[in-house]
């Protein structure tokens, strides 16, 4: 089954979807995520809920993601649709996840 098609059976509107297909540079982080994926769904969704600018100003559109996992080239693993709540773009610093980027 497509994505459009399982969407529009539920009466989800392309337009309000933002796809995001995983791929951590990082071999540990990308080898542990669809673990993290299926037994830590907290720490998986505080995962995706920090990116980087251009998906983070595309979320702020979007009032569904819809969470894949890309485990070989052209090929991903459906997680999961999550409805996006009330949120905001926040700077690196302000996550609190690592310091700040001396230049």
């Amino acid at each position: 089954m497509l994505l459009n098609d399982m969407l529009a059976k539920r009466g989800i509107k392309l337009d309000g979807v933002l796809v995001f297909r995983h791929t951590p540079h990082e071999r540990g982080l990308r080898d542990v995520l669809p673990w993290l994926a299926d037994e830590q769904p907290g720490v998986f969704n505080a995962y995706q809920q920090t990116q980087g600018p251009a998906a983070q100003n595309a979320m702020l559109r979007a009032r569904y993601v819809a969470s894949f996992i890309g485990h070989e080239v052209g090929k991903a693993v459906f997680i999961g649709l999550y409805k996006v709540g009330e949120h905001r773009a926040i700077t690196r610093e302000q996550s609190g996840r690592c310091p700040p980027i001396r230049r």
